[in-house]
């Protein structure tokens, strides 16, 4: 929520669709509040960003938190205005901390949908 304090997420399979509301993460933080401690070890994840939002970790002017994703699942992040698919929201200098256990690139939406060059 907003200026709330930070939780812990965890997603362990299914299927989960979220969206953030104003100025908050698709799946994390609201309006000025990180986004915690996020786990996701399976499923098929989509996480929208609201306006200023990131697709999964911190709302506006909220970092990223700890993210970690283990075990291939299948996740679409997509960033809300100048936020980050993965990370931080809008307008905030801050880390996050992404641990990638599952051996593989996981990326965002705008990467997957990026066609290759003709070069």
């Amino acid at each position: 929520g907003y200026l709330g304090v930070e939780g812990t997420i965890t997603i362990t399979g299914g299927e989960v669709t979220a969206e953030g509301g104003y100025y908050g993460a698709g799946i994390g933080g609201g309006a000025k509040c990180a986004g915690g401690t996020i786990e996701i070890t399976g499923g098929e994840v989509t996480a929208t960003g609201g306006d200023l939002g990131a697709g999964i970790g911190g709302g506006y002017e909220g970092a990223g938190g700890t993210i970690t994703i283990k075990n291939n699942p299948t996740i679409i992040a997509t960033k809300g205005t100048d936020a980050t698919d993965i990370g931080s929201g809008a307008y905030i200098s801050a880390t996050t901390t992404l641990k990638n256990e599952s051996g593989t690139n996981n990326r965002s939406s705008a990467e997957k949908s990026r066609a290759p060059s003709a070069d």
